[in-house]
Formats: C-alpha cells, structure tokens, sequence
C-alpha cells in the first residue's frame, strides 16, 4: 500500500520485500539480512552520520542473529523480537533499508550531507 501510493504521489519507488531471496543466497538467508549486514559494515566502516536518537540507537541493538544450517546470516524476526517483549524496529528496519539497493557515490554523499543537517 504504501509503495502504491508513494507512486501515485509521483515519487521513484522501489519497493523491497525483506524477506525475499538475498543478491548472495551462499552468505544470506534472505535479503534482511543482507541488508541488516550491509548496514552493520557501513556502521563500523564508513564513519556514517545518522541521527543522534535514542530509540534509533535501541532498535540497532535489538535484533539478534544466527546462522541457519546452511552457514547463512540470518537476523532476528519481527515476531521473533515481540516475543522476547521487545518494541518492533521500525527506525532501524528503515534505515537497513536502505542498504536494499547500490548507492553511487555522488547520493551516498548528497545522503551524508542530508543527514548531517538533521542532527
């Protein structure tokens, strides 16, 4: 729905389902979790600007992760996460999100200096 509508508003929209097969399928048991790894890399690598919020902060450290018999990466289900009590990880799955597609170089910059106004 929310896709839809982003299109009929005229934005570029590329919807993403999470829990569709991964670009590296021997690595990832999904594409959340390749996700969810790209954007842990990015977290330790990149010197990254997010904002300074707390419940950002707490939903990044919420999810647990595993390896299924494969030996793939697989994160920690929404429902998974419920039920330890937990709040679900909307800020975080949003910013995983966008680890969903390449960036070129030119928007991970023009994407720093946004964030950075924000904080």
């Amino acid at each position: 729905g929310v896709v839809d509508r982003l299109k009929q508003l005229g934005h570029r929209v590329i919807g993403v389902n999470s829990g569709a097969r991964s670009g590296r399928p021997d690595k990832y048991a999904n594409l959340k979790a390749e996700m969810w790894d790209k954007l842990a890399q990015w977290l330790r690598e990149d010197e990254p600007v997010i904002p300074d919020r707390n419940d950002l902060k707490d939903d990044l450290l919420t999810p647990g992760y595993d390896y299924d018999a494969g030996g793939r990466l697989k994160i920690e289900s929404k429902d998974e996460i419920k039920g330890r009590g937990l709040a679900s990880t909307d800020l975080a799955d949003a910013l995983a999100l966008t680890f969903a597609q390449p960036v070129s170089g030119v928007e991970r910059m023009a994407r720093r200096a946004k964030y950075a106004e924000m904080d």
